[in-house]
């Protein structure tokens, strides 16, 4: 997105957008969570389990979740077991995928489980979507 967040979740809810400036550049987005999720609900025990490897630059690509900070680090807060996602860009799918999966063996959280085949197939859809004529 080219534009504030929050401009677009407001506008969108009072009803004056209708559109929003997005990008050229391929976008992914890898999910990391921790057990049982997602076939139950979370160990209250792993409430404060520390999430590390965060800085402010990797803060301008992880979405932060199910955690809360405490101090000036960030710990588990056990409510869905969704903890982050990691975000990322560039020029090429291979590209994006790089560099957040790079973000995403930084973050160091006990357990953390996340599908490591995002962006795999995203080449073939591509051209099976062009071939479309929907891209």
């Amino acid at each position: 997105m080219q534009e504030p967040l929050t401009d677009v979740i407001y506008e969108t809810a009072v009803g004056t957008r209708n559109s929003m400036n997005l990008g050229d550049d391929p976008s992914i987005a890898v999910r990391l969570s921790v057990p049982p999720w997602p076939s139950a609900e979370p160990d209250q025990s792993s409430l404060g389990m520390p999430i590390e490897g965060l800085s402010s630059d990797s803060l301008k690509h992880v979405y932060l979740t199910d955690a809360m900070r405490v101090g000036s680090s960030y710990q588990y807060s056990a409510s869905d077991g969704v903890v982050a996602k990691v975000t990322a860009h560039g020029k090429r799918i291979r590209e994006a995928r790089a560099r957040a999966y790079r973000t995403v063996d930084r973050i160091t959280l006990p357990d953390k489980q996340f599908r490591s085949d995002i962006g795999d197939r995203a080449s073939d859809s591509i051209d099976l979507l062009k071939s479309w004529k929907w891209l």
